[in-house]
């Protein structure tokens, strides 16, 4: 009898670890480096309203919530892009009830800066976010590290994460991503030379290289939590973005993903798990959690672009 009851007990369990593991899957979207990103990205004050109205505009249809990471800086490099302008093409992100977090004010890499001059940029970057954000009653509350670079020291990187809690932040993880930029800057190139035919052959790419890197982040997660945990998607305000993302969100959405807040997925407890990599790379937070996990790490061992993209890359980034 209490063998039996043993073994139905045993087939319960199974039965409610396979009902969780086959439950939706969650996913938060994240948006960087608006206005704008990308090497060959368009920047006129018009292209920048139409990307990001574009990008905000596929998300509220799909009824996603998403953070949109700032560098304000980047507002002041683009022709004809008047303080009015900025604060309408932040406005709309939160008209249409997005989230605005700090990207810092000019995207510089902690790799090559001091600590004080990261946190003047971080600070910098707070104004026009204020600005916009105060009439809403809401704060500034989410930080994402420029190229996810936490610093490439122990003593640095405890620093700014000293400074950012200190001001209130939470940072912003990713556990999926996709090297948009890559396909970002091929396309946009494709497009200033009327090339059609080679942007959608590039678009197609990158939606399939997308649901690769799904799967990749998928299986990692797998082996370093024993299941599938909730995913932070990371991807950057360009041209590529705008004109893909009501198909990249249904790609998503087809794999069984539900879309949640930044801040219910980092509630699930793997996002608790100690950050214990040091280094110059930006990895996925999976690999930041692998060393505290005694799993082995796989940084910079995640799947490449296709050999072609890569290629039309590199030599759209030698021209001047």
């Amino acid at each position: 009898m209490a063998e039996t009851f043993r073994g139905l007990l045993f087939l319960l369990l199974l039965s409610v670890c396979a009902s969780a593991q086959s439950g939706p899957r969650t996913v938060a979207v994240t948006v960087d480096d608006i206005p704008i990103g990308g090497r060959k990205n368009p920047a006129t004050a018009k292209e920048i309203q139409n990307i990001n109205r574009r990008i905000v505009e596929a998300l509220k249809k799909r009824k996603v919530l998403a953070v949109g990471f700032v560098n304000a800086g980047r507002f002041l490099d683009v022709p004809g892009m008047e303080p009015k302008i900025a604060r309408s093409v932040l406005g709309e992100w939160l008209r249409q009830g997005m989230t605005l977090g700090n990207h810092t004010h000019s995207h510089p890499n902690l790799n090559e800066i001091t600590v004080e001059e990261y946190t003047k940029d971080i600070v910098r970057g707070e104004a026009l976010l204020n600005e916009v954000m105060a009439p809403t009653g809401r704060k500034l509350r989410h930080f994402r590290y420029p190229y996810n670079f936490l610093g490439p020291t122990e003593e640095k990187k405890r620093q700014v994460q000293e400074f950012l809690a200190g001001r209130g932040y939470q940072i912003a993880t990713c556990t999926v991503y996709n090297a948009d930029w890559v396909f970002a800057d091929v396309y946009a190139d494709d497009l200033s030379r009327n090339d059609p035919a080679s942007a959608r052959q590039v678009l197609e790419a990158y939606l399939q290289f997308t649901a690769e890197m799904f799967d990749y982040h998928e299986q990692r997660s797998r082996e370093l939590f024993g299941r599938e945990i909730p995913l932070v998607f990371l991807v950057h305000a360009n041209q590529l973005n705008a004109d893909a993302m009501e198909r990249l969100l249904d790609l998503i959405a087809r794999r069984g993903y539900r879309f949640e807040t930044l801040d219910r997925v980092q509630a699930d407890p793997a996002y608790a798990t100690p950050d214990t990599y040091v280094g110059t790379s930006g990895p996925m937070w999976q690999e930041r959690w692998a060393s505290s996990l005694g799993k082995e790490s796989k940084v910079n061992k995640d799947p490449d672009p296709p050999k072609w993209v890569l290629d039309a890359y590199r030599k759209v980034s030698r021209r001047p």
